[in-house]
């Protein structure tokens, strides 16, 4: 039977902690068609980290059947205690789970997942987001040339158009704050590594 190896475990599980705080352990994954008593005894070892680690069991020879309806390959399964001749022992069932992801996310996974046969479809998407950000980009350059001009006193200062500019900065979030910039570097790590994830596919 294998051993965990505890003092790699935890000082890895330490790591992770500290590059996200917000995460915890509750669960390992392996490679098989459905648990084993070999899954059981890695469990045991695992309890002391998490009472009831979760394990995904990863399926790569699934059928056909199963690519042709659209199910992923991999099951989650939870442990409970079974008693049967008075004795108990660790077992695993199978558990419901819900997929949520990003659009970033979706849209590649969806895209590699086909084997990229709808690449037109995921390109123009792309290319629709690209000319928005394009044209707010150059809205944002003529307002700066705009209030810029007016400081510089070679425009002439519309009140009305200053005060609409002044109420949708004031909207706008602080990008200092630090729950602002915690949440805007969590999404362009996502998306950096799913466009990483992508070239690599």
């Amino acid at each position: 039977m294998p051993k965990v190896d505890h003092g790699f475990f935890a000082a890895r599980k330490e790591q992770y902690k500290q590059v996200f705080p917000s995460l915890d352990f509750i669960g390992w994954y392996s490679v098989a068609l459905a648990p084993t008593p070999l899954h059981i005894s890695i469990h045991e070892q695992l309890i002391g980290y998490h009472p009831t680690p979760l394990l995904l069991v990863l399926q790569p020879t699934s059928t056909d059947q199963q690519k042709d309806s659209g199910v992923l390959p991999f099951k989650a399964y939870e442990p409970t205690v079974e008693i049967r001749d008075r004795k108990s022992r660790n077992v695993y069932i199978e558990a419901p789970y819900k997929i949520e992801t990003g659009e970033a996310e979706r849209i590649a996974v969806d895209s590699t997942a086909k084997g990229g046969a709808e690449s037109g479809t995921l390109s123009s998407h792309l290319q629709t987001q690209r000319a928005a950000i394009k044209m707010l980009h150059d809205r944002i350059l003529a307002l700066v040339e705009y209030v810029t001009n007016c400081v510089a006193g070679t425009a002439q200062k519309d009140h009305e158009i200053l005060r609409a500019l002044a109420a949708l900065v004031a909207s706008l979030p602080a990008s200092e704050n630090k729950y602002f910039r915690s949440e805007f570097e969590d999404e362009q790590s996502d998306v950096l590594l799913t466009t990483y994830l992508s070239s690599l596919t």
